[in-house]
Order: C-alpha cells, then structure tokens, then sequence
C-alpha cells in the first residue's frame, strides 16, 4: 500500500516521459497542489483544511449546502492565492479512517463506476482514480461525495 500512495507520478499532460515525477496521491489527496499556477487540486482533508486556516493560509468562500447532513462538507476557498473551485472532505474523521476507506474503494471500485456505502445513515460514494507510476499503479485521487449529488 506504501506504494499505491506514495508512487510518484508527474500531473503534467504533455510529455508525460519527460516531465518531473513530483505528485503522488497522498500528497494530492492530504495536502493538496497547485494546478496550472491558478488552482487548486485534491486537498481533501478536514485537518489539513483546519490548519491551514487557523494559520491564515486559508480565504474562505463559502459553502454549498447539504441538507440533513453534517458529514461532508463541501467549499469554494483560496489558498495562498489558489482558487479551490469546489473542495470536499469528510468532517472529523481521522486521516486513518480517510486512508483506509480510501484504499477499499479505489481498489473495489476505482473511477466513475463510484463506492457506494452508507455512514451514519447518509448514503455516500468516493470517487478514485488510479494512475500509472513509478512504482507501477499509483492512487491519483479519491474523494467523497454525497450519493445525491452524483449525477451518472
């Protein structure tokens, strides 16, 4: 699993031979990149999320509401001058739980094909992609989602 996470992989679209191998999908998934010096990409973690703001890194946008739901949240921040679209994460799970339900479901059901399951009586999906490495087949990305707001 070490690998699955922490295999590098370059993000760049050109060239992919000769670009820098300078992503994987931990960093992409916990402490989230820069994408094309105007965006931000991955960043799905409550507490890095947390830490950045309480440090002043953080221009909190707002939120896109979820009814009945104080699972998930979903943002629209700026982060050192990097604009975040729409950001979700899980609240108040430890990075173990993210890890591990991570893992399950991009192994079980990687790519649009969605992981399914229901927690604390919400049903949910996590969306992963996978992407070829250094180390062979790497996590690119994973993400929760409320089920209601997938449109497949």
């Amino acid at each position: 699993m070490y690998d699955f996470w922490f295999g590098t992989y370059s993000r760049c679209e050109q060239d992919v031979d000769s670009e820098p191998l300078g992503s994987s999908g931990f960093e992409h998934v916990f402490s989230g990149e820069w994408k094309d010096r105007i965006g931000v990409d991955g960043h799905h973690n409550w507490l890095r999320y947390y830490l950045q703001e309480k440090a002043g890194e953080i221009n909190y946008y707002g939120y896109f509401e979820h009814q009945n739901n104080n699972i998930l949240g979903a943002f629209q921040y700026e982060w050192k001058g990097y604009l975040k679209r729409i950001g979700g994460f899980f609240f108040r799970t430890s990075p173990a739980f993210d890890l591990t339900l991570f893992t399950v479901c991009s192994i079980l059901h990687p790519g649009y094909e969605a992981c399914q399951f229901e927690l604390l009586n919400t049903k949910m999906v996590v969306t992963s992609f996978k992407k070829n490495c250094d180390k062979g087949t790497c996590l690119s990305t994973a993400y929760p989602a409320l089920l209601s707001d997938i449109l497949f």
